[in-house]
Formats: C-alpha cells, sequence, structure tokens
C-alpha cells in the first residue's frame, strides 16, 4: 500500500488536482542528525525505485521550504501573475539590509534551499542544504536571498528567475555589500545578472563564490569580467588536497574543493566561503584592482566613482549587441 500511495502522490504529473507529499505521511522524517530515517524503524532511506525516489524528494522539497520559513525567512512570488517564488528575510525585503547574501542552486532537480537532492537524501540535510550557509550568514549580519529558479520552468527560466528577485530586492534598496554563492549552473546565472546589473557587480557586488560553476566564458564584456575575475573564486572538483590552487578558468581563480564529487563541493567549501567572507577587504585575489587601477589598501573599494569612457563604451556596445539586458540602469 505505500507503493500505492506513493504513485497517487504524483498525480500532478497527469494533471489532476496536487497537494505536495508530506514526509510524515510517506513514512519518513528527518532525525536528530538530520538524517533521513523512517519513521517506524528508524532505518536510513535507501532508493528502492525512480517512481518513490521522485515522490519523497517532493515531500523533502516541500519539507525544506517549511524549514525556511521556520527560521525566518519569509515566501515571497515574482508577481502575482507568476507562480514562482523564493524566499528572503524580512530586512531585505523591506530593503533595509546593509548585507545581502544570495544563494543560487545548480539546474535539475534541487530547488529553494538545497544545493543537492542527492546528497540530503542519502546522506544529510545540513550537507546537501543551504540551510547552514544561511544560518552562517545570518550570524555575520547579512540578510538572505535564496532563488528558486527551477521551481517553475515552464513559465521562467533559472536566469529570468534570478533577475525579476534581483531587481524585487536589490535594485532601488539602501545595500552597497552583496556577495553570491552559486552552485553548478548557478554561475552561469550569475554571469547573467551581471550582464543584466553591471551597475550593481560594479559597485554592490564585493565577491562571488562559486562551486564548481559553470559559466560559459562569462559575461563577454572585457571590464565586467575584469572585475568578475577580480571578486570571484571557484572551489572545484579536484583530487588535489583542499585550498591547493587549480589552473584559471576564465580568468577566475579556482582551487581544489578537496572532493571529487561535483555535487559535494558546496558542503566541502562551506567554511572556508564564511572564513574569507568575515575577512573580505579589497581585491580578493590581485595586488590592484584593475578598475580603479589604484594597490589594495586593505579596505573594501567604493567604485562609485567609475565611470570612465573605455567603460561606458564597452557598455554602450555590448547593449548594442544585445550582450546585457535591455533596460539595465547603470
Amino acid at each position: 500500500m505505500q507503493q500505492m500511495a506513493f504513485f497517487h502522490a504524483r498525480s500532478p504529473t497527469m494533471g489532476h488536482s496536487y497537494a505536495a507529499p508530506n514526509l510524515d505521511e510517506l513514512g519518513y522524517h528527518f532525525n536528530g542528525e538530520l538524517k533521513l530515517v523512517k519513521n517506524v524503524t528508524g532505518e536510513h532511506f535507501k532508493f528502492t525505485n525512480q517512481r518513490d525516489y521522485e515522490v519523497l524528494g517532493e515531500a523533502v522539497t516541500e519539507d525544506i521550504y517549511n524549514r525556511l520559513e521556520e527560521i525566518g525567512l519569509r515566501k515571497m512570488k515574482i508577481t502575482e501573475s507568476k507562480p514562482s517564488f523564493f524566499f528572503a528575510n524580512p530586512e531585505v525585503i523591506q530593503k533595509d539590509a546593509n548585507k545581502i547574501l544570495v544563494l543560487i542552486h545548480g539546474n535539475g532537480a534541487v530547488r529553494a534551499g538545497q544545493w543537492s537532492r542527492k546528497i540530503i537524501l542519502n546522506s544529510s540535510l545540513e550537507e546537501g542544504s543551504q540551510l547552514p550557509f544561511i544560518q552562517m550568514a545570518n550570524d555575520q549580519g547579512y540578510g538572505v536571498i535564496v532563488t528558486n529558479g527551477n521551481q517553475e520552468l515552464q513559465h521562467m527560466s533559472p536566469e529570468d528567475h534570478a533577475s525579476a528577485v534581483w531587481e524585487k530586492l536589490i535594485t532601488g534598496s539602501c545595500c552597497d555589500h552583496v556577495i553570491i554563492i552559486a552552485h553548478s549552473y548557478g554561475g552561469q546565472v550569475t554571469m547573467n545578472l551581471a550582464r543584466c546589473f553591471p551597475g550593481d557587480f560594479l559597485h554592490r557586488v564585493k565577491a562571488v563564490y562559486l562551486a564548481d560553476s559553470v559559466h560559459y566564458g562569462m559575461t563577454g564584456i572585457p571590464l565586467l569580467d575584469q572585475r568578475l575575475c577580480d571578486i570571484s573564486l571557484n572551489y572545484v572538483t579536484s583530487d588535489r588536497n583542499f585550498d591547493n590552487s587549480i589552473e584559471f578558468e576564465d580568468g577566475i581563480k579556482c582551487i581544489s574543493s578537496g572532493t571529487t564529487r561535483h555535487e559535494w563541493t558546496s558542503w566541502y567549501s562551506l567554511h572556508s566561503i564564511f572564513d574569507n567572507i568575515r575577512t573580505l577587504v579589497g581585491p580578493l585575489y590581485k595586488d590592484k584592482d584593475l578598475l580603479t587601477r589604484e594597490t589594495s589598501t586593505g579596505c573594501n573599494y567604493d567604485h562609485g566613482e567609475f565611470r570612465d569612457s573605455e567603460f561606458c563604451a564597452a557598455i554602450t556596445a555590448a547593449v548594442k549587441c544585445k550582450q546585457i539586458c535591455p533596460g539595465t540602469i547603470l
């Protein structure tokens, strides 16, 4: 009967009315170690078939949505006319946050609050979710935005989702200190954000931390790409020891995440990322900031005065070639 219950929980794929599956109804819960176990026996989850795995994954997604709200984030719609939504701390929504951290997951089955559904189901919620990232960010005084780019792909791409979230919460806010953490295809989503909001990436975005990112040649705008190279770090899969330097990829510095498994790179890089955030000053990896051409003085740079003709010409050319989003405000 349990198998039949799993099957009927998937009725939305058949066009019927749908209520999201519940972990408890499916006979599972996360125990004190945040591992997925059976309610009756306490036995750890074991894969049986893809159909049941997908239904259980949907229930885990709903559980994480609830946990995001329990730790103080609010669920926000992109617009009233579209079903896509995301989560953010109240101070971000009210545009009062002094510092903002944006979390961008990869593609596939993952949703808001997740880096890897596979890890969540097979190892633990702590290792596969974004919850420890959110907690550490809040502890350091950051308001957090949790994107949800795969949630309604029939209505909105991950790139369009992130751009809409950015415009809704960061554009027009008082915040001039933004950090991005992105995994896998989240790197490409980040490059699209830079194309759409180049002024923000020059003036507000202080660091971009990538976990085994895909970013396909970056933005294609040389000066903007140089800025991204100066403020970004990519934790990549490698059999080398953690933190060992790897070859640069598209100009972005790469270091070993300490794992050869793509889905684990976010978890392995967690503490290093927040160690870097705690001590974030100046450009991350250069002696000179190539936008201002000034030597690092050990304090955060303010690029508010950077409006030279070379940059303006580059942005104008990019707009004409449709390399950045129409209507971009610098």
